[in-house]
Parts: structure tokens; C-alpha cells; sequence
């Protein structure tokens, strides 16, 4: 969600900066300090005010992203990590379990170690299935 919060904050700060600089001058909006404090305080208020149209851009994005990565996995798919100090290692999915969300979250084969300390759980998104891995390489 924070990546959506980012991407619509930016296009919408982009779009009210590009209205505004028809209105002033470049050295007054590049020179004058009052101006730039007004603009920064502007841009913070439309990063705010961003907030609630990024909640409603995540869902669906999100699911195009597990869609397009090969979701929903089962036991036993064969996928590669797409995130994370084991990014690019090609594993297999051992367990299906859900996440806090209620998002379904894949438990895939990489040491014990990451078993014990839970970091073999990943979101879908975060993984990709080989057959999409090889078609990419």
C-alpha cells in the first residue's frame, strides 16, 4: 500500500506544482523562501490527503500482481523468491497457511533456520512461479 500512497501522492504533488507554475515566476518559486516553505507545506498536505485514493489503487494492484506472478499457489509449485537475502533462489511451496489479513501466505522449503525463525513465509506476491521465471530470463 505504501508504494500506491507514493504513486498517487507524486502524480497529484506533479500535477498541482505543474498548475501552480503558470501562476509565478521561476525565481520567485525557485528563489523566494516563503514560496518554496508554502509549496513544501502544500505537497505535504496533498501527500496526505493522498492517503484514502491510494487505499482504493492498492487492491487491485495488488491482485494484478499475484495474478501475473502465478497465483494462487499450491503445494508443491515450484517458485522463485522475487524478495528479500534469499531474492533469486528457486524453491518449492511445502505449506499453505493465512496471514493476519486473511491474505494466503506460502511456507516454501529454504533452511531450518528460516523455518524456526518463520522467514520461510512470504506473501504471493513476493513469489513467482518457474514456469513465469523462465520466460522472463
Amino acid at each position: 500500500m505504501a508504494i500506491s500512497w507514493v504513486l498517487v501522492a507524486c502524480g497529484v504533488n506533479t500535477l498541482v506544482i505543474v498548475g501552480l507554475a503558470g501562476q509565478f515566476t521561476w525565481p520567485v518559486l525557485l528563489f523566494d523562501l516563503g514560496m518554496i516553505i508554502r509549496m513544501l507545506l502544500l505537497c505535504a498536505l496533498v501527500a496526505l490527503l493522498c492517503f484514502l485514493p491510494a487505499i482504493l489503487v492498492s487492491g487491485p494492484v495488488l491482485k494484478m500482481c499475484r495474478w501475473y506472478n502465478g497465483a494462487p499457489l499450491r503445494v508443491g509449485d515450484q517458485v522463485c523468491v522475487l524478495a528479500g537475502k534469499h531474492r533469486g533462489r528457486i524453491t518449492t511451496v511445502y505449506d499453505m497457511t493465512t496471514g493476519q489479513g486473511g491474505q494466503p501466505l506460502a511456507k516454501v522449503d529454504l533452511d531450518a533456520e528460516c523455518k524456526r525463525t518463520y522467514h520461510d513465509l512470504f506473501d504471493d506476491f513476493a513469489l513467482l512461479r518457474t514456469a513465469r521465471c523462465e520466460r522472463i530470463a
